[in-house]
């Protein structure tokens, strides 16, 4: 897979540049509609040691975003965490 190749081809500049590729925290997702979602025949990548597969969903800076690149579970996330604070604060 072109994906694949990349990521081998690009991790020696990462770790000569002192960044760090956390193989076990690694997530990909591809972002599109249904019907073109339904044409991507997506398997395991291997990154490093661990082989991982598409999520249906990924944080990426702090947002979750979903296949369809809607922010629903990001919002149910903020707002599970405001009420949890405003029911331990109140």
């Amino acid at each position: 897979m072109a994906m694949q190749h990349y990521i081998e081809d690009t991790r020696p500049s990462i770790l000569n540049d002192r960044l760090k590729l956390n193989d076990d925290k690694t997530e990909y997702l591809f972002i599109g509609t249904r019907q073109k979602l339904s044409k991507i025949s997506a398997g395991p990548l291997a990154v490093g040691d661990p082989q991982i597969t598409p999520a249906q969903e990924a944080k990426n800076l702090g947002c979750w975003l979903d296949q369809h690149f809607r922010m629903e579970t990001y919002i149910n996330k903020i707002c599970s965490a405001s009420y949890f604070h405003l029911q331990n604060n109140g």
